[in-house]
């Protein structure tokens, strides 16, 4: 039988390029507690959302920060409570769809209100599955990326809008030198962080990764506008992960 798996390095979870019905099912009946779980949580945070935009009148800008951060919060049990790639492709197309929907009839406000063009929330799901796919799984190269996406991406666009000065232009969008200092800040600290938790090479070689890491994601994000700064820093930062892997951690400058 035909196997399309994760890339080389990969711990995870191949999928079969055409699976039958019964698998499927199968698979997605393993993991129907977690899609159950997962999918409350989401549902709730878009909830709250609308109940902070509409009831206590915060702006669209926060309440689309609350689910982006949320978000990255129960994405991050991913690697410990889901067993199937396929359970990921249908929660993935689910919100998708949800996210689509709202957009269409106005009801998301709390994600879809903000005055600038973006398409972000949409590519949001995408980046899961993506990374997802590319990491197979592994709890390093899936949770680093996405925490970066859901912290770094955020904690820059806060500081961006309170005490950004110093502005550049990306095509017809504007990013502040601020922010992607606070974005380059908070990468490196969650590469750091998760090679450290990893137990995965020595030190000084976790900080050059941690480097390499956050120098790479904060220049994807930086030219990412209307969207793309939720899909291609977290791919950009399992390249980074997969890259220097593949050079061999255990090989790494260590201090003996």
């Amino acid at each position: 039988m035909c196997a399309c798996s994760a890339p080389a390095g990969a711990t995870a979870r191949s999928v079969p390029c055409s699976p039958p019905v019964d698998s499927v099912i199968a698979a997605l009946t393993d993991d129907a507690w977690a899609i159950a779980g997962i999918s409350v949580a989401i549902v709730v945070l878009f909830i709250l959302g609308e109940v902070f935009r509409r009831v206590f009148g915060a702006p669209a800008e926060a309440t689309r920060k609350l689910a982006h951060v949320g978000g990255g919060v129960v994405v991050l049990t991913f690697p410990w409570i889901v067993h199937s790639t396929y359970t990921v492709v249908l929660l993935a197309a689910s919100f998708l769809g949800i996210l689509v929907a709202g957009r269409v009839t106005g009801i998301l406000g709390s994600v879809h209100g903000v005055e600038r063009r973006t398409s972000g929330a949409e590519l949001y799901p995408a980046a899961v599955l993506g990374t997802w796919w590319l990491s197979g799984g592994e709890p390093l190269r899936f949770c680093v990326p996405m925490a970066v996406m859901a912290a770094a991406d955020t904690g820059a666009a806060l500081v961006g809008k309170r005490m950004g000065t110093a502005h550049f232009r990306v095509m017809d969008g504007q990013r502040s030198l601020e922010g992607s200092l606070t974005f380059f800040a908070i990468a490196f600290a969650i590469f750091l962080a998760g090679l450290a938790v990893d137990g995965s090479g020595g030190w000084p070689g976790v900080l050059l990764i941690a480097l390499i890491g956050a120098t790479i994601t904060t220049c994807v994000d930086a030219i990412s506008v209307r969207g793309p700064d939720n899909l291609l820093p977290p791919w950009a930062g399992w390249f980074a992960l997969e890259r220097t892997s593949r050079t061999g951690l255990d090989h790494m400058p260590t201090l003996t």
